[in-house]
């Protein structure tokens, strides 16, 4: 998978802007607030169908215009293709290869990518929410059906909390049984990359480390996915006065570990920073692997947060990837001589 070119018109502070990039390394180079990292949120708004800076379409939209258009031409398997995301007085419409998209499903998995950001450490040592969302934007780029059961879970859950509230118990049994179906299969599907994740972090943070340091992940569910049926009903008087629902996957978490201790508490800054980079690149491979084409890897601020070496040994890292988009306020040296390297300045 190669992006070849991206438009911009009226998104954030670019009026119109093209770029083209090569099928390898790309380093977006210039000072702080020049647009940087606006190039690297248009390519995620085209994976995910959503900002990393924003859940509100309205501020990337340029001061004084009415809407935005984004638009990425791609190579796929030797085949041409495009995404456009275009938003115009608050109405969202998207197209791949001019076909509209019904919903952001049929979106996600259209281009993959890993992306990382200097606030990922939020992934170690912020909410459970954090880890949640990470483990279901990988997963939703991985299998369609994920985002179906996610869909499917969320909007039960919805119903059911507006009859908890209401403490009317009509009907809602039905609503307990989607979420039970679709939560165990949450469930299954997060143990199961978490456990694949894990694998990938520990090699990758034993280079980062030069064999130092260890690492565990593992999938926290607070109710087993056999019963939730049955707790759902157990528990029903108790969230009637609450007015929400206590079970389920919504609650779970991912627990991260260096030796036998948890990183969120007992790690120092630059250990939780670099356990953040193996995390995220570990997240590449799992996509490389479970997909038909090579992911692309988005990277903000490359290494700004990891000390010297670590950060070398990142750059090093970057040679094992396919395209890659790096944001820097200064040039960078590639380690491999074998690979293109081009350069945007701004």
């Amino acid at each position: 998978m190669q992006v070849k070119a991206l438009l911009l018109r009226n998104f954030r502070s670019y009026e119109k802007a093209q770029f083209t990039f090569g099928p390898q390394n790309n380093l977006i180079i210039g000072p702080n607030a020049r647009g940087k990292t606006t190039i690297l949120e248009a390519i995620y708004l085209l994976i995910t169908g959503r900002s990393f800076r924003s859940r509100n379409l309205d501020e990337m939209v340029r001061e004084g215009e009415s809407g935005f258009y984004v638009e990425a031409l791609y190579e796929n398997q030797e085949i041409d293709h495009s995404i456009r995301f275009i938003y115009e007085k608050r109405q969202r419409q998207i197209y791949t290869n001019r076909h509209p998209c019904r919903s952001l499903s049929d979106l996600i998995g259209q281009l993959q990518g890993a992306l990382m950001l200097p606030d990922d450490v939020q992934l170690v040592k912020g909410a459970p929410s954090r880890r949640r969302e990470f483990l279901d934007l990988q997963l939703a780029q991985m299998n369609p059906l994920y985002v179906h059961h996610l869909t499917r879970y969320s909007r039960a859950m919805q119903q059911r909390n507006t009859l908890l509230k209401a403490q009317n118990e009509q009907a809602i049994d039905l609503f307990e049984k989607e979420m039970a179906a679709s939560g165990a299969y949450l469930i299954a599907e997060r143990k199961r990359i978490v456990d694949l994740l894990a694998q990938d972090c520990a090699r990758v943070q034993d280079r980062l480390s030069l064999g130092k340091e260890t690492v565990s992940l593992d999938y926290l569910a607070k109710h087993s996915p056999e019963n939730l049926s049955e707790q759902y009903e157990k528990m029903r008087k108790r969230e009637m006065k609450m007015g929400f629902s206590l079970i389920g996957p919504h609650l779970d978490d991912l627990t991260l570990k260096l030796g036998d201790r948890e990183a969120r508490l007992f790690a120092s800054e630059g250990q939780k920073k670099s356990l953040t980079t193996a995390l995220k690149f570990a997240e590449w491979i799992q996509l490389n692997t479970h997909s038909d084409s090579v992911p692309l890897m988005l990277i903000d601020d490359v290494g700004v947060s990891l000390d010297g070496g670590r950060r070398e040994r990142l750059i090093s890292l970057l040679d094992t990837f396919s395209q890659v988009f790096v944001t820097s306020t200064e040039p960078l040296n590639f380690h491999s001589d074998a690979r293109e390297t081009n350069h945007i300045t701004l």
